[in-house]
C-alpha cells in the first residue's frame, strides 16, 4: 500500500518497498552528498543488513548506533550524534535514515531536524509500535529531566519505508507493546479494525493489521499535521496516564506497555464521567486484560500529569473516548478522577 497525499510522507507499505526506495534512491535529480543510517545495537545486528542488501545504493553509508531504549531519547545523545554527523561528513544535501523502533525514529527525527538546521529524514520502523504509530506522522521528541517527550519537533519525512519483514527480528514482548498502539488505533475507528483486535489470539498475527493501524494514525495527522485540533489529539487517547507510568517507572515499563494501562483507566474514567457506554467500556477493558497484567506503578501518577506537555493552562486535559469508533473529547480531569481510576484498576 501507498500514501501520497500525506504530509509527512510519502508512506509505502508492503513486500517490496526496500526495493522501491532503491528506486527512489536511483531516480533523485540530485544525489544526497552522504547518507547516515541511525541504528541501535539491536537493529545494527538484526536489521542493517537486510537493508544494505536490498538497497545497494546505501553500501558506502556511515552507520551511527546508539543504545537501545528510552534512555538514548536525550539531549546528550543528541549533541553526540550532532558530533558524529559532523566527523563523518554531513552537510546540508545529507540524508539521515532512521532505522529501528519508536526511540530511534523519535531521535533520528529530531537529530535529522536539527542538525545544521535541518537535513533530509527517512524513517524505517522496524518494530510494530513504529510501523503502526511511532515511525509515522512527523512528531518527533526526546526526554528531559525525565518529562517523556518535552523536547521535539515536527519534521517531514522525504520517505517512510514500512516493511513488514523486519517483525520477524522482534521478540514477544515487542509485538505485546506494539498491539497496545494498534488497539488504540482500533477503539478510535472501530469497524473491521477492532473486530480483527477482538478476535486476535496470538500477538505474533497482528502484523496482519499494519495497514488498517496506520491508515488511522495517517489520516488522523493528514487532517491536523500539527495538533491544533482534537482530530489529531485523538490519538493521544491512553498516552496521559501512559506517559506518566513511563516517568514514574523510571522505564521499567516499555512505551506499549504503559499505552495498554493508560488506556485501561482512561476509559474507566471517561465511564465514570459518563462520557462512554459501559458496554463499550468492558470490551475494551476485556480485550487489555487478554493480554496484559495490571500495572503496579500507580504511585505519583497525578503528580507526573503536572508536568505533561498535554495541560493547558495549569489544567491537567485527556484525551477520553466517548465510545469505540465515535473519537474522543478533550478533558479537564481532576486529581480524584485519577486517583478513583488508579484504585480501580488495582482492584479489579
Amino acid at each position: 500500500m501507498q500514501w501520497d497525499n500525506f504530509f509527512f510522507g510519502p508512506v509505502r507499505l508492503g513486500e517490496h518497498v526496500l526495493a522501491d526506495f532503491q528506486q527512489w534512491l536511483d531516480q533523485l535529480d540530485e544525489p544526497f552528498s552522504t547518507v547516515h543510517v541511525l541504528v541501535d545495537s539491536n537493529t545494527l545486528t538484526h536489521c542493517l543488513p537486510e537493508l544494505m542488501s536490498q538497497v545497494p545504493a546505501l553500501a558506502q553509508c556511515e552507520v551511527l548506533e546508539v543504545d537501545p531504549g528510552e534512555e538514548t531519547k536525550s539531549m546528550a545523545i543528541v549533541e553526540q550524534c550532532w558530533m558524529s554527523l559532523l566527523e563523518t561528513g554531513a552537510d546540508r544535501q545529507s540524508l539521515l535514515i532512521s532505522l529501528g523502533g519508536g526511540v530511534v525514529t523519535d531521535l533520528g527525527g529530531m537529530l535529522a531536524s536539527t542538525f545544521m538546521r535541518g537535513i533530509a529524514h527517512v524513517s524505517i520502523p522496524t518494530s510494530l509500535l513504529g510501523m503502526v504509530d511511532a515511525g509515522i506522522g512527523g512528531k518527533h521528541g526526546v526526554n528531559v529531566f525525565g518529562v517523556k517527550n518535552l523536547a521535539g519537533c515536527f519534521l517531514e519525512s522525504v520517505y517512510v519505508a514500512i516493511w513488514p519483514g523486519f517483525l520477524s527480528t522482534l521478540p514477544d514482548e515487542q509485538f505485546r507493546a506494539g498491539f497496545a498502539e494498534v488497539v488504540k488505533h482500533a477503539i478510535l475507528s472501530g469497524g473491521e479494525l477492532w473486530e480483527a483486535v477482538q478476535g486476535l489470539t496470538h500477538l505474533r498475527d497482528s502484523g496482519s493489521m499494519i495497514d488498517m493501524a496506520a491508515q488511522v494514525k495517517i489520516q488522523a495527522v493528514t487532517a491536523d499535521p500539527f495538533e491544533n485540533s482534537d482530530s489529531r489529539k485523538a490519538l493521544n487517547l491512553g498516552h496521559g496516564l501512559a506517559h506518566a507510568i513511563e516517568t514514574v517507572s523510571q522505564g521499567q515499563v516499555s512505551h506499549g506497555d504503559a499505552v495498554a494501562s493508560g488506556l485501561w483507566m482512561e476509559v474507566a474514567m471517561a465511564e465514570n464521567l459518563a462520557l462512554i457506554d459501559p458496554d463499550d467500556v468492558a470490551a475494551i477493558h476485556a480485550v487489555l486484560d487478554r493480554h496484559w497484567p495490571r500495572c503496579t506503578f500507580t504511585e505519583g501518577l497525578w503528580e507526573a500529569l503536572q508536568s505533561d506537555k498535554k495541560r493547558s493552562k495549569s489544567k491537567v486535559m485527556l484525551s477520553l473516548s466517548v465510545g469505540i469508533g465515535k473519537g474522543i473529547a478533550m478533558t479537564e480531569v481532576q486529581a480524584k478522577d485519577v486517583h478513583s481510576v488508579i484504585a480501580h484498576h488495582v482492584a479489579s
